[in-house]
């Protein structure tokens, strides 16, 4: 009698049985690396995401400190200051007989006058515009020589060269001066947070706000009074939303 081989092989039901476990098993396995690198790209945004609103919160957190003080002022969406150049002391103001100012510097970088030449100098502010040369109640450093009396020590004749009207001004308790230049904005513009004019923060909600105590708010005078500034910075993305809330002490005095 002939003898059969046996055929080893899949039958059509078998291999149809296959394809599918085999193709349950890749879409699970596609399912699970899928959801891994979306996992992975949500945590790189919302690190992206806190990494810049740190540095936000920081970069405004010490120019707010060390801001001339009293020089801010507040619209809507936008906060303006004048940073602290140099900061220095005086022995007296000069008076209708004595036009002549004399001052020191406090500074580590001053080693040529002209680093004071076309900047401002104010005494005791008690508010934004007391920096502006127009309300007389500062001075356009625009002709100051080294003083005689010593090393670090300048002069400018504020009878000659400038609007600046002592009877204005009163003595800074510690006869305190404040030496500065440009002013410093920062605006919400939709979504972004710029610094005069240049995006430096995205992602933001209109629940972002600035407050002091050049506001009409609740709070502005007890901001004005412990010489705070408040910010409120809100970021959403992915529809996370992370909230920084802070009140900056201006760390210097008039």
């Amino acid at each position: 009698m002939r003898a059969y081989a046996k055929q080893a092989g899949f039958t059509l039901i078998e291999l149809i049985i296959t394809i599918v476990v085999i193709g349950i098993m890749v879409m699970g396995i596609a399912g699970f690396i899928e959801l891994g690198t979306k996992g992975y790209a949500d945590t790189v945004d919302r690190q992206q995401l806190q990494n810049q609103a740190r540095f936000v919160v920081e970069k405004m957190t010490r120019e707010i400190r060390h801001a001339v003080p009293n020089s801010f002022e507040q619209t809507e969406q936008c906060l303006y200051f004048y940073p602290i150049v140099y900061a220095g002391a005086y022995a007296t103001l000069p008076t209708s007989d004595n036009t002549v100012f004399k001052f020191s510097v406090v500074s580590t970088d001053l080693s040529d006058v002209t680093n004071l030449v076309n900047k401002k100098l104010v005494v005791n502010p008690s508010m934004a515009t007391d920096l502006d040369t127009a309300s007389s109640n500062s001075i356009e450093l625009t002709n100051v020589t080294p003083s005689e009396d010593g090393e670090g020590i300048f002069e400018t004749d504020v009878g000659t060269a400038s609007s600046f009207n002592q009877g204005n001004v009163t003595d800074s308790v510690s006869n305190r001066l404040y030496i500065f230049s440009e002013q410093v904005s920062y605006c919400l513009a939709g979504s972004r947070l710029e610094r005069n004019g240049v995006t430096v923060g995205e992602h933001l909600t209109s629940e972002s706000s600035f407050a002091s105590g050049d506001t009409n708010s609740p709070n502005s005078d007890a901001l004005s009074r412990s010489g705070l500034i408040h910010i409120k910075l809100s970021f959403k993305q992915n529809d996370e939303t992370t909230e920084y809330e802070n009140d900056i002490q201006v760390l210097n005095v008039p």
